[in-house]
């Protein structure tokens, strides 16, 4: 048997509903099962100064996926702080850089605020 022969076998195996792209949801140690490979995200309005602003869905995603509440979320670009809101807001802990100043006054009000 060569590994194509095992490869397509496996690809043919169908998986129980619980189960999400073969990973069964809550099986392992995080909240979510994969999610594929395009997510469908909409854009959100934010009136502060920051030029890439992002929609907090995907920072949200990615921390449920890969953490648990009480994890350390590391972001080396905070920016306007959207990736840290997230995770406070969901009950992790987190770690900005930011080498500009206004947008690390930007990323402290939002948080103070939430």
């Amino acid at each position: 048997m060569t590994i194509h022969d095992r490869t397509a076998r496996v690809s043919r195996k169908r998986f129980p509903r619980e189960t999400i792209n073969g990973i069964r949801k809550g099986a392992g140690p995080y909240e979510m099962a994969n999610r594929r490979s395009v997510w469908s995200i909409t854009t959100k309005p934010f009136l502060g100064g920051h030029f890439a602003i992002f929609p907090p869905e995907l920072p949200e995603l990615c921390i449920k996926a890969g953490s648990k509440k009480g994890d350390i979320v590391l972001d080396p670009f905070c920016g306007a702080g959207t990736t840290a809101l997230v995770a406070k807001e969901l009950g992790r802990n987190y770690i900005g850089f930011e080498l500009n100043r206004e947008y690390v006054k930007m990323a402290r009000e939002r948080i103070s605020k939430s």
